[in-house]
């Protein structure tokens, strides 16, 4: 196994809106997505805040975006995913 950098794009398969979370690091409602990778792999990530959940469906192209949570260190920065060209 080796080290491989990757795009943070892909085709958004599935996603699901949190409308209750116990958490507190995360504001709801937020979504998760099921993204499958230009390279291949699929993952699951937190979805771009204050995203209109009616603007996601599958098979839409979707690009990582690095944001700030406000809730954490002022210098932490999280990969989130939105609609391409958002």
């Amino acid at each position: 196994m080796a080290d491989a950098e990757i795009p943070a794009r892909g085709a958004l398969i599935s996603f699901a809106v949190v409308r209750k979370h116990m958490g507190a690091d995360i504001e709801t409602p937020f979504a998760i997505g099921e993204i499958r990778l230009e390279d291949g792999p699929v993952i699951r990530c937190t979805m771009a805040h204050g995203l209109d959940p009616a603007a996601l469906h599958a098979g839409q192209t979707v690009a990582g975006v690095l944001a700030h949570n406000p809730k954490s260190g002022a210098d932490v920065l999280e990969l989130r995913f939105a609609p391409e060209g958002k």
